[in-house]
């Protein structure tokens, strides 16, 4: 089978979700004696396109757009036309002009990574007071974004936030398969009108690195917070979480946002930031070496995650998290098993956790050790890719009924 990926980033040392799951995919269905193409619609410094597949670079091919791109859409179909998949899987796709044409001529499959077809919003949080939101998308919205701070009110804001959640649902709707990594996200996207018949949960595919016998516990207390530096992925809730701490203690943080300057200024006021290091991205490769230095790794997002990458990547290192209890992160951090869950916004109950960890490396070991287990149960990389294509073939079959 000829898999072509349509994605908005993908590339060597890429650290979003989306990029590294293409490419672990890609490398999986390889394995197999498949054969993978992809197109990508942004690029970025920090990274290297892959040279072992075909990938072509088409401008914000992905992107919202009010009005249709001729020049991308001719693009993209020769590409189709060269390549000639037998299915065509897209990632975080809003431009709602491509499917339109494309799911006319190869079965399609979308793969929803974040809230793009469940909330205008995006992170499913109101802001006022602080809330996970749990209402159907509609004219309810529009009265959410005044009173409880979930959107821009600025006009033209507040307009693009909908027409892209609207272009969302359509490309889902047009789609002859869709994909989510988690039983929350099927469970949205049923409450928004999707048939059950159509959505397959295929949960992300995790690395799952040989460790050395000697693979031990560091001896040093070094949290570890991995990703967007935004407000909503909850780093400014960690730093305040820091100041309870007794133990000694030294917090990395690697990513990168808009909030990093609010961070820096947050651990300043708080008085820990001699304890903090922030190091902006790193290449994937570099990333292995924090993962095994940690002690503990933090997932402190306040939004209501998809999925959630970082804490299985985490315990793939025998890791324990410790995680907000939102969205699908309960679907991986079992509580006093493989790490803490932690009520929402609570960072007294963080940082005793965090503390307790830091006190007694014999349990946070135990944590780490179970995690790694279950992980290799529940996510084994041969079976997620059985389950991919297994999808395939029932978005060949819708096609052929069509």
């Amino acid at each position: 089978m000829k898999v072509l990926h349509i994605a908005t980033k993908y590339g060597e040392g890429y650290q979003g979700g989306v990029g590294k799951y293409v490419h672990r995919i890609s490398d999986l269905l390889e394995t197999q004696g498949h054969t993978t193409a992809v197109i990508y619609g942004e690029e970025e410094w920090s990274y290297s396109i892959l040279t072992e597949r075909n990938a072509y670079y088409v401008p914000n091919i992905c992107s919202f757009t009010i009005f249709p791109d001729s020049t991308s859409i001719k693009k993209v179909l020769g590409i189709v036309r060269n390549e000639n998949p037998d299915v065509i899987h897209m990632h975080l796709m809003e431009n709602k002009y491509l499917p339109k044409v494309l799911v006319q001529l190869k079965p399609i499959i979308l793969f929803i990574h974040n809230h793009q077809a469940t909330c205008p919003s995006g992170p499913k949080l109101f802001k006022m007071p602080l809330s996970a939101c749990d209402v159907m998308p509609g004219w309810v919205c529009l009265w959410n974004a005044f009173a409880k701070r979930c959107i821009s009110m600025r006009p033209h804001l507040l307009a693009k936030a909908f027409l892209r959640y609207y272009s969302s649902i359509q490309i889902a709707k047009q789609a002859h398969a869709v994909t989510v990594g988690s039983i929350y996200m099927k469970e949205l996207l049923l409450r928004n009108g999707l048939s059950n018949e159509k959505i397959y949960i295929t949960p992300p595919v995790v690395g799952y690195p040989n460790l050395p016998v000697s693979h031990s516990y560091p001896p040093d207390n070094t949290i570890l917070f991995v990703g967007r530096i935004e407000e909503t992925k909850g780093i400014g809730f960690l730093i305040r979480s820091l100041r309870q701490i007794k133990s000694p203690y030294k917090l990395i943080v690697i990513g990168d946002g808009s909030y990093l300057n609010e961070a820096k200024r947050l651990a300043d006021h708080m008085g820990i930031i001699n304890n903090v290091e922030f190091l902006g991205w790193i290449k994937s490769d570099d990333l292995l070496k924090y993962y095994e230095m940690s002690s503990v790794v933090v997932v402190p997002s306040i939004e209501s995650e998809p999925f959630g990458m970082v804490g299985p990547e985490a315990m793939a290192y025998e890791r324990p998290v410790i995680a907000f209890n939102v969205g699908a992160i309960s679907e991986w951090l079992i509580h006093d098993e493989t790490g803490f869950l932690i009520p929402p916004y609570d960072i007294d109950e963080m940082a005793m956790k965090i503390d307790f960890l830091l006190k007694h490396n014999d349990i946070a070991y135990k944590f780490g050790r179970r995690g790694r287990e279950i992980l290799r149960d529940r996510f084994d990389a041969v079976k997620l890719t059985e389950k991919v294509l297994n999808v395939y073939q029932c978005a060949i079959n819708e096609y052929n009924l069509r």
